[in-house]
């Protein structure tokens, strides 16, 4: 060998090898992120649950409707269904349980269920209740997730507005009263 190819084949070493001396040391996690819904618990001024059938004057004979993307979504009743399916899956408009830290869960009307590790997460999305009645709400939701530490570290963002107002920096859940 050449001295000309032995120093052009040593210079091609030395600039290659720096480049894949730290490729095994590189772990990144795997995240699994529970799907999220719009929770919103209806009741009256006294307290008493709106979406409960035996409530007098409850709302479950009236035309509720969620629109979302400019699409309408009608309610449906889901307080039957059981499932611990992690995935998030599309169900729209619905009644159920939403499930807090340590209780047997409250009635709600449901909207998702969103995926917090989506690419982008969701920012000042909107939703719009129709209560049948001729009287709506504005729901503004963000939903994301932010990563620290090389993607060691994850924190999921969720807030929730109600007509402009915020109601909370650390949930998708709020109460209306109606």
């Amino acid at each position: 060998m050449s001295v000309k190819k032995y120093l052009c084949s040593f210079v091609i070493y030395i600039l290659t090898v720096p480049l894949f001396a730290g490729c095994k040391d590189v772990v990144y996690p795997i995240w699994d992120f529970p799907p999220h819904n719009i929770g919103l618990i209806i009741r009256t001024p006294a307290g008493d649950d709106l979406l409960d059938p035996e409530t007098e004057n409850n709302i479950l004979e009236n035309n509720v409707t969620a629109v979302y993307r400019g699409e309408t979504y009608e309610m449906w009743d889901a307080r039957t269904a059981q499932t611990r399916y992690i995935p998030s899956t599309w169900f729209g408009l619905r009644i159920g349980k939403y499930w807090h830290d340590d209780d047997n869960g409250d009635t709600a009307l449901l909207f998702g269920e969103f995926s917090a590790d989506t690419t982008d997460g969701y920012h000042e999305e909107t939703v719009t209740i129709d209560w049948g009645d001729g009287t709506s709400d504005e729901i503004k939701f963000d939903l994301y997730v932010t990563y620290r530490k090389k993607g060691k570290e994850s924190t999921v963002h969720r807030s929730i507005w109600l007509n402009g107002e915020l109601q909370s920096d650390d949930s998708l859940v709020v109460t209306i009263v109606k």
